[in-house]
């Protein structure tokens, strides 16, 4: 009987792991290959750091490119890129988590409704101003296939970024659909 109960269990493990290996195999989708790199942000950014990461029971890539000197930064600038790529076991929870988790941790974001971008994506702004200082950040977080994407653009402008994140997304979205063999 004991056997019996520790197989089960072994069987079942075993089972609930299967899914979100399969998915991820079978694709062959490496979310470090997937994330953005120097030459897809604007010029004046640099990688800062980059690392793997753990979302929603599954792997991921992120990678933060910020201004490469910043003493020379003008009204205007871009002054950060973040991006993370994550594939978790469940993409649509996967998804609302990450939608949560960005509300969670910029607070104050405006919902700017669904974007052109993956099976389903949604973008986000905020923006400051203190006397003669400003700044802006636009999220832009969606889901295709077994991936869930975020990219963050943070500005010096009083207007947030968000075509350049669409922008920066797309580019994401182009290549996770390249890897994954299917039509956007």
């Amino acid at each position: 009987m004991r056997f019996l109960i520790l197989s089960l269990a072994a069987l079942a493990l075993v089972v609930s792991w299967l899914p979100s290996f399969s998915v991820v195999q079978a694709q062959g989708l490496d979310p470090q290959g997937l994330v953005l790199t120097a030459s897809e942000v604007p010029g004046d950014l640099r990688l800062a750091r980059s690392g793997t990461v753990s979302r929603g029971g599954g792997p991921g890539y992120e990678v933060f490119f910020e201004v490469a000197d910043p003493f020379r930064v003008g009204s205007e600038a871009i002054v950060q890129v973040v991006n993370v790529v994550a594939l978790p076991s469940d993409p649509a929870t996967g998804f609302n988590d990450f939608v949560r988790s960005t509300q969670g941790l910029f607070g104050g974001l405006i919902e700017q409704g669904p974007l052109p971008v993956g099976e389903e994506g949604r973008g986000y702004t905020s923006s400051f101003n203190a006397g003669p200082f400003s700044g802006s950040r636009a999220v832009v977080v969606f889901r295709r296939g077994p991936a869930v994407v975020g990219v963050t653009v943070s500005s010096t402008s009083a207007n947030a970024p968000l075509n350049e994140a669409v922008q920066l997304a797309q580019i994401v979205d182009t290549r996770l659909t390249g890897a994954a063999g299917g039509a956007p």
